[in-house]
């Protein structure tokens, strides 16, 4: 059991909000938890479209173009009203432009044939860092 005093001092000593703590370490994590429950034809798909790059750092790619690409900012998380009982796109998500409707795209894109493999590689790009945006503590 922490004694009262040794929480209180780890409660005031200074230090990096929660959330900074998730950015590179928690993608690469579900990157790396999700890697070896892919099957032997799925990693070779991904590793081939990924062209040597490893899952763990293709996760942490959609926050490192967010600078480039400003418009792909509000794909990283959803405003659900505190009160909403459900999620309601057309007030959630509008225009489509949230991490749920994000998700679905990508993964429509990666598991279209027709696709390009640029595109397919930048959907499962997204797809994998998106993932772990989900299961970003708050």
């Amino acid at each position: 059991m922490i004694s009262p005093l040794l929480a209180l001092a780890l409660l005031a000593a200074p230090s990096p909000p929660l959330a900074r703590l998730w950015y590179d370490e928690g993608h690469r994590l579900i990157a790396r938890l999700a890697e070896p429950r892919l099957t032997p034809p799925a990693l070779a798909a991904v590793r081939a479209l990924l062209g040597g790059e490893s899952l763990s750092e293709a996760a942490l790619w959609a926050d490192r173009i967010r600078g480039r690409r400003p418009d792909t900012r509000p794909l990283h998380y959803v405003n659900i009203p505190l009160r909403a009982t459900s999620y309601v796109p057309v007030r959630d998500c509008p225009g489509g432009r949230c991490i749920i409707a994000a998700i679905d795209r990508n993964r429509r894109t990666l598991a279209n044939p027709a696709a390009s493999d640029a595109s397919r590689a930048e959907a499962l790009r997204f797809l994998l860092h998106l993932i772990g945006d989900l299961h970003q503590p708050l």
